[in-house]
């Protein structure tokens, strides 16, 4: 294994890089502007690239798509906080609204689009590179600062790990997440339609109009969500089920089983490429790219309908403000640690 250190661009007179690791034939990267992964490609031997990720061009269209997230590490909170409030110790607190009346993200992009410092560490059989940013108190309204650490690692076996780790001085929520979006086919022109997709998880999060949960957690059983047993894609996400057909396709929550170690397995069988997910995260929210003419854009093309997927794992999204949806505070001096491995075979 090897890596190098390329410019990612330069946006408002801010240099950003792009630390690329090279084991056989794949190629992984990842940037300093939002602790992101920004390349997962496949190189045959013909020399053809195919893209197992949307990707970013440089740091100027990951500005410019700036909507899309696209590989970037999420937080604060990652999804949706209604009406952009919460209660913590008895104190109310504002965040930004920067989705019509809610707060989507974490604000005006403090993570996301940040410049995080980094070094990049060679092991016998991986490749790490530690991004650090500190997110100050007050910063889109949360309270307390926060020292973050987000450790993309990349092995000899193909697998990429992705670790959050963070401290804060005053108690606050936290509930980061990485937004990568893949394509097993490695063309984001083409349908994720013909990917199997297993989940282990018996409950499900619907969701408002707007990709706000409603405040309940259901049974996937008898429901196009109940991707237990596994099921292509092709077959769920054109269901006339109200919460797909709300959303064109999946934009929601699943919580997983307990006890059980492979959360997740994508599998593309015509090209024998499966993605095999492992996490101590409670949930993952899966988004099917719905939008019938899509605002994301990759390599200057623009996706398709349905031309990636989404795993965000996670804490389910507006946990500070609906019961029984977990506990998302980080009090002063608690560590916070989570990670999340995709183990890649093709």
């Amino acid at each position: 294994m090897k890596y190098e250190i390329k410019s990612f661009g330069n946006v408002n007179g801010q240099n950003y890089d792009e630390i690329y690791i090279y084991h056989e034939d794949i190629i992984i990267s990842f940037s300093n502007l939002g602790a992101r992964i920004n390349r997962w490609q496949i190189i045959q031997t013909t020399g053809k690239v195919e893209k197992l990720i949307i990707s970013n061009q440089d740091a100027d269209q990951a500005f410019e798509n700036k909507e899309s997230f696209v590989g970037a590490s999420i937080g604060r909170v990652a999804g949706r906080i209604g009406k952009a409030t919460f209660e913590l110790n008895d104190q109310s607190y504002q965040l930004k609204k920067n989705e019509n009346d809610n707060h989507l993200h974490g604000g005006n992009h403090p993570y996301d689009l940040s410049l995080w410092e980094y070094q990049v560490i060679e092991f016998k059989d991986k490749i790490s590179v530690e991004f650090t940013y500190t997110d100050p108190d007050g910063n889109n309204g949360y309270p307390g600062t926060i020292q973050n650490k987000v450790i993309h690692s990349y092995d000899s076996n193909h697998v990429w790990t992705v670790e959050y780790l963070a401290e804060t001085d005053k108690d606050t929520v936290f509930n980061p997440t990485n937004h990568v979006y893949f394509n097993l086919n490695g063309d984001c022109q083409e349908s994720i339609a013909n990917h199997h997709i297993q989940v282990s998880a018996s409950h499900y999060v619907p969701v408002q109009a707007d990709g706000l949960p409603v405040g309940r957690i259901d049974s996937v059983e008898n429901t196009p969500f109940d991707l237990r047993e596994g099921v292509e894609f092709g077959q769920v996400l054109n269901a006339d089920h109200p919460q797909v057909v709300l959303k064109s396709g999946f934009d929601h929550p699943f919580v997983f089983d307990a006890k059980q170690e492979e959360r997740i397995v994508v599998s593309l069988v015509e090209k024998q490429r499966q993605l095999t997910v492992k996490t101590d995260c409670p949930c993952v929210v899966i988004y099917t790219v719905n939008l019938p003419d899509s605002i994301i854009w990759a390599d200057g093309e623009q996706v398709s309908s349905h031309g990636a997927f989404t795993l965000e794992t996670q804490h389910l999204p507006n946990a500070m403000n609906e019961e029984g949806f977990g506990d998302v505070t980080l009090k002063a001096g608690q560590k916070y640690y989570s990670q999340t491995s995709y183990h890649l075979t093709y």
